[in-house]
């Protein structure tokens, strides 16, 4: 398994998913600068396609390709065409994902079905084609990119949280699975990471103030900053390295989890105030959309306001 050799990545076979952006992107970035060949799927061709770009003008060790996680034969199609292209598969990063925060109460149905779609079933259909292929070549590594809030409560991430917990259920039994067919397994945990989807919900709704500001109040308390994406990228090609069953990071997150692991009370006291906290700011956020369409309709004379003014206008002028 050329993951595992000396030389590291060099020469490694590697499918990133959700690569035209984020912890994606910069996999595949330092993919390709260890030696690697990647293969770049994303459902966004184009933007695959500038990022691969800029990892390499020609595109020949970075090379973009569409794929939308969420449709199994196209996983299937892409995975079967790379081992003819090039032999064999040594790393599938399953990491395309979404998320659209909220009280659970308010999303909607069709959000829901989205995140799952992407966040899980891409993950199975990723991990059910990888594992097939590496099982008959007696080697591979799969990784999956879960969250921290697969491991810890999340309120206002109900959708995203229930995907990435079953994200760490499904890389942690199938490492036991895989073993002796000499397959790793490999699942990523991290905090709050630097990436498009901190700046807002991503996926096919965005807006919502008061979830951005939810979004910037927690990054404002978190006594360790923000992690950057390249350094997240680092934490986990290093954890895939070494064929950590488990990447948990940073270290906030690995002494969240210990808490709730041992002291549940004191991390529902913390999620508590968070969610207590973004229903005021929701709250807030909608009081304040209810004036601004109030004031504008104090602003805008009705049709019949405005007809009984133009009589008015009407009879002055006789």
């Amino acid at each position: 398994m050329v993951v595992q050799n000396k030389s590291g990545f060099r020469e490694a076979i590697c499918i990133v998913t959700g690569a035209a952006s984020g912890i994606g992107f910069e996999l595949s970035r330092q993919l390709f600068a260890a030696g690697a060949v990647v293969i770049m799927a994303d459902v966004n061709l184009a933007e695959a396609e500038k990022s691969a770009h800029s990892i390499e003008s020609s595109m020949t060790r970075a090379i973009p390709v569409f794929l939308d996680v969420t449709q199994k034969q196209q996983f299937e199609e892409v995975l079967r065409w790379a081992v003819r292209e090039y032999g064999r598969l040594d790393l599938m990063c399953n990491n395309a994902g979404i998320n659209r925060m909220g009280d659970a109460r308010s999303i909607p149905s069709q959000d829901w079905e989205q995140i799952i779609d992407v966040n899980l079933w891409g993950v199975v259909h990723g991990t059910r084609a990888a594992y097939a292929i590496m099982a008959q070549q007696g080697f591979g590594h799969i990784l999956n990119i879960a969250s921290g809030l697969g491991i810890t409560p999340a309120p206002r991430n109900v959708p995203y949280a229930l995907t990435k917990a079953a994200v760490v259920g499904l890389s942690e039994s199938l490492r036991i699975e895989a073993r002796d067919l000499g397959v790793g397994v490999s699942v990523a945990c991290p905090g709050w990471i630097q990436t498009p989807m901190l700046d807002g919900p991503s996926g096919h709704r965005h807006g919502n103030r008061g979830i951005k500001r939810s979004i910037g109040s927690i990054a404002c308390r978190m006594p360790f900053g923000i992690m950057s994406v390249s350094d997240a990228a680092r934490t986990i090609l290093r954890g895939v390295s070494r064929r950590s069953p488990m990447i948990v990071f940073p270290a906030y997150m690995r002494i969240f989890h210990w808490v709730y692991s041992h002291f549940r009370l004191l991390t529902d006291m913390w999620n508590l105030q968070e969610i207590r906290s973004y229903r005021r700011m929701s709250q807030q956020s909608a009081l304040e959309s209810q004036e601004r369409r109030h004031e504008i309709a104090l602003n805008t004379p009705s049709s019949n306001h405005s007809k009984w003014m133009i009589s008015l206008d009407a009879a002055d002028s006789q």
